[in-house]
């Protein structure tokens, strides 16, 4: 193909301060036909993972797949609601039947997976564990392949079939309470793993911080934990590294607003908090170098100061009281998003605090870039690969100035043409009401010509403020 197309790239934005309505339980469980379904549960949360109560949530199932006996209109005092669902009776030889519940709310929706199986013994699923051997790993870490389901339908049309949409947790037995024993959970969204087309589901095993010896089994469907899958698991100490933020302060004004810091590291490591006023909007561990995103809710009261620490290194959060926009600042990480050479590129130095608007300037930067002084947005097309380093300052209709050294690095693009296409955006700056606000989505990647342009930044979902 002579003229290659611009890829379309759909971003869903979500606000700041998000809620987010998400599975509890009870989701790719196997049922037997006229029998009623464990609870189906969802949660809602909002900024500091606080219960969001009385949120109206609507359950809806196909017609003819299953029926919502009975099921709650809205979320409870702990921001929760339950349905419960009675499966069908399914044609004789059919080896299974499938339904997805939805639970609507005007947060979110999210989708329950159901599987109906005879429930004549001969037409059970079959289910089998396969490479689970012991497992010895520090803290906090990730365990790769921990262990692999496959379901297959054990009888009728489908016999020896694959089974999709199956759900696998990791279990550890009756009466063992992971958040205090050696445990974990699968590392994917709610803690579960689903089957694919051919049935299969492998477990990649978050630890949890709890040392000493236990064990892991395979729970399928909420329907079976298999007896025989009892892996034995013992956590040790976390290996000692060392662990280093930069920047590692940050500061903001009453009306909080978003930031990020750069990870460097050698090891895996674990991210806490210590107020409920600031949010986590990245994932809470990791291996290697990476970024923390976080979100810091409005001050109601006076300046007060908290803290996020990543292994043993701390990074130090201190905001005003309310109506003050203190001082003016960066809130954009020293590392910034990594650039590709022959790519656009684009990403924000972020400023909060101080009185708005703001001009910044740059000394030092890389070939092929450019900083707008109204803006701060950092864009251009870098010409050759290495590290960068370049000084900027950003001053306030005050006069007052804040300065900090940013380095970008740019690679190599990737063996696809144009290299992989990536959003290297993870937060956006914070913004003040009343003020023109303007900031960028980075984008890498993708095909781009002088024909097609670069990859088109598009709102999938949601609404913008």
């Amino acid at each position: 193909m002579r003229f290659l197309k611009s890829l379309l790239l759909c971003l869903f934005w979500t606000p700041i301060f998000a809620q987010q309505l998400a599975i509890s339980s009870g989701s790719g469980q196997i049922v037997l036909e006229q029998f009623p379904a464990k609870p189906l549960v969802v949660c809602a949360t909002g900024a500091g993972g606080a219960p969001v109560p009385n949120l109206p949530v609507t359950w809806t199932v196909p017609a003819r797949e299953g029926t919502i006996n009975s099921s709650d209109a809205a979320t409870d005092a702990s921001g929760c609601a339950t349905a419960r669902f009675l499966a069908t009776s399914i044609q004789p030889g059919t080896s299974y039947a499938q339904t997805t519940v939805v639970a609507s709310s005007s947060i979110g929706s999210v989708s329950f997976y159901i599987t109906t199986s005879s429930n004549r013994l001969s037409e059970s699923p079959q289910v089998q564990i396969v490479n689970a051997n012991p497992i010895t790993a520090p803290a906090v870490s990730t365990v790769q392949n921990a262990f692999t389901v496959v379901v297959v339908a054990g009888g009728g049309i489908r016999l020896g079939q694959g089974i999709p949409n199956i759900g696998v947790r990791a279990a550890f037995g009756t009466g063992v309470d992971p958040t205090t024993a050696p445990g974990g959970t699968c590392d994917a969204q709610f803690g579960i793993v689903y089957t694919d087309a051919t049935g299969k589901a492998t477990c990649n095993l978050k630890l949890n911080g709890n040392l000493g010896t236990g064990g892991v089994y395979a729970s399928v469907g909420d329907y079976v934990t298999i007896p025989n899958s009892g892996i034995p698991l013992t956590i040790t100490p976390a290996s000692t590294c060392n662990v280093a933020l930069n920047p590692s302060t940050m500061t903001f004004g009453g009306g909080g607003g978003a930031g990020s810091f750069a990870v460097s590291s050698s090891c895996g490591w674990t991210v806490t908090k210590n107020a409920d006023w600031i949010t986590l909007q990245s994932s809470s561990s990791g291996n290697g170098n990476g970024t923390v995103t976080f979100v810091v809710n409005a001050n109601s009261g006076t300046a007060r100061t908290g803290t996020i620490t990543v292994n043993n290194a701390t990074f130090t959060i201190t905001q005003s009281a309310l109506g003050s926009a203190g001082p003016l600042a960066f809130n954009a990480a020293a590392s910034l998003p990594q650039a590709t050479v022959g790519q656009a590129y684009s990403t924000t130095l972020g400023a909060t605090g101080g009185q708005p608007p703001y001009v910044w300037s740059g000394t030092g930067l890389p070939a092929g870039l450019t900083l707008d002084p109204s803006s701060g947005v950092l864009s251009g097309t870098p010409p050759s690969t290495g590290t960068f380093s370049f000084q900027s300052s950003v001053r306030d209709s005050n006069g007052a100035v804040a300065t900090q050294t940013f380095t970008l690095v740019v690679s190599q693009s990737s063996s696809q043409p144009g290299g992989a296409l990536t959003i290297t955006t993870t937060s956006l700056p914070a913004a003040t009401a009343g003020t023109a606000y303007q900031a960028a989505i980075s984008v890498t990647g993708g095909c781009q010509n002088p024909f097609s342009g670069a990859p088109r930044v598009e709102l999938a979902a949601g609404a913008l403020p």
